[in-house]
């Protein structure tokens, strides 16, 4: 018994470590909810190229930032760079050397987030990353928050004429 809960414990170890070496996440998506992701990823001192993957199935609103982080002399990245490209090929994104933001459409299709650089702190380099997206309203949710509006107005004239 204590040789088979051994055994567990060391593929689970084995299972975590080779999780935290992994260079490509994926990220899965809700379309039809709000749906948030973030993380904080530690590198190792050297170059590096992460890719953020997703599948949209429809078309969904999304925003995302990513961000270095230097406390020196432990922690810092060179040549901080992220990409975003869609279906229709790269997306621009308000970046500098330190940071990158950008919202927009995601249209249905593969899309891949690339965050790279050289980790030179003495620990190597963090960096942080976030996407939230939200489903864009379809015509049906129009219809029906106008037939609300519609009854809210003529509860309020009813009242009005009631009253006077």
């Amino acid at each position: 018994m204590m040789l088979k809960k051994t055994a567990v414990a060391l593929a689970l170890s084995a299972g975590l470590v080779a999780a935290a070496h992994a260079d490509v996440t994926i990220v899965d998506v809700s379309p039809t909810t709000v749906s948030t992701f973030s993380d904080t990823v530690l590198k190792a001192p050297g170059f590096f190229a992460d890719i953020w993957a997703f599948d949209i199935t429809v078309p969904t609103y999304g925003s995302g930032w990513a961000v270095s982080h230097t406390i020196a002399p432990l922690f810092s990245i060179e040549s901080f760079t992220v990409t975003l490209t869609g279906p229709d090929g790269v997306i621009p994104l308000t970046t500098s050397s330190t940071s990158a933001v950008g919202e927009g459409l995601f249209t249905p299709g593969s899309w891949f987030f690339t965050v790279s650089g050289k980790a030179t702190g003495t620990m190597g380099g963090a960096y942080s990353f976030a996407v939230v997206t939200q489903p864009v309203p379809e015509p049906e949710t129009y219809a029906m928050l106008l037939a609300g509006l519609g009854l809210v107005g003529a509860v309020a004239r009813r009242r009005m004429k009631n009253a006077a």
